[in-house]
């Protein structure tokens, strides 16, 4: 598996397996291996015994997936792209907008979670607590590559914060997911790219505005 020979090989193989240990088809093969060696489940790679509190990495996989595929649509990336030259703060305002508007059936529908601020800001804690498994990490890193920011900030994945932190994310969307009213910004028009399929009246396909960034979504529609 090309690790180095010695103690550093090892230590490297035991960190990978610690990595993985929230998954439970690694804590059953770990502890199999553990049981055959004669130590007791956990002594010799440290993965934990008991189940894992909150979202199984596997279920933390399938949502960080599927959010993907949604950062991925070409009308959200046009958005994005409408909004690169805004500072830093604005820019992040409107990526909350954005994000919290285009992931909130699949946070709250799908996955289950309440509505709002406070069902995001549970996702968000509960992707965090698998922030070490190399599979989250990666899927987490394409997701805020699509959102344009920087890599572990926005699920938090380059701070060692715990939960009470994460308010600081949710207040950021804070409203937009229910209302999809968007934040006041400069006064400058921004291109918005909508869905135009459930429109009576339209073909299928999409339509592009020109707004004020001051207007709300309600005002675009």
């Amino acid at each position: 598996y090309g690790f180095e020979a010695g103690e550093d090989g090892f230590q490297a193989m035991f960190r990978i397996v610690s990595a993985f240990g929230r998954r439970a088809d690694v804590r059953k093969a770990a502890h199999e291996l553990e049981k055959g060696l004669r130590f007791a489940p956990g002594d010799f790679f440290g993965v934990p015994l008991a189940e894992v509190a909150g979202m199984t990495p596997d279920k933390a996989e399938k949502l960080l997936q599927e959010m993907r595929s949604i950062l991925q649509k070409s009308d959200l990336q046009q958005n994005l792209e409408g909004i690169d030259k805004l500072d830093d703060v604005a820019r992040r305002h409107c990526v909350g907008m954005f994000f919290a508007v285009a992931c909130k059936d699949l946070v709250s529908t799908k996955f289950g979670y309440k509505h709002g601020k406070d069902g995001f800001g549970q996702m968000f804690e509960d992707v965090w607590h698998n922030r070490e498994d190399p599979i989250i990490i990666k899927i987490a890193e394409d997701c805020e590559d699509l959102l344009k920011v920087p890599r572990g900030s926005w699920f938090g994945f380059s701070q060692d914060f715990g939960a009470t932190d994460l308010s600081l994310k949710t207040s950021e969307l804070q409203g937009q997911s229910d209302s999809q009213e968007g934040l006041v910004h400069s006064s400058n028009e921004v291109r918005v790219v909508v869905e135009v399929s459930d429109v009576p009246g339209l073909s299928n396909g999409e339509v592009s505005v020109k707004v004020l960034r001051t207007s709300t979504l309600l005002q675009v529609k």
